[in-house]
């Protein structure tokens, strides 16, 4: 089982995971932005900041999109 903590901040969520799945998803969000971008049909958040040794990630908060 995976586990992970999302704290939400005003203008941010900051993520903590294991090492090895922070850095993935860090990478996967990184790609969807570049695509989003490029077809102009989604927005992904940008990556504010990433601690690679601890797994914490902090993402630009965008308001009013829920995960599904």
């Amino acid at each position: 089982m995976h586990h992970s903590t999302v704290q939400f901040g005003e203008s941010t969520v900051t993520k903590t995971a294991a090492p090895n799945l922070m850095r993935v998803e860090v990478e996967k969000t990184r790609r969807a932005r570049e695509i989003g971008i490029e077809c102009g049909l989604f927005r992904v958040p940008v990556v504010l900041d990433y601690d690679e040794e601890r797994g914490v990630a902090v993402f630009e908060r965008i308001h009013g999109i829920h995960p599904a």
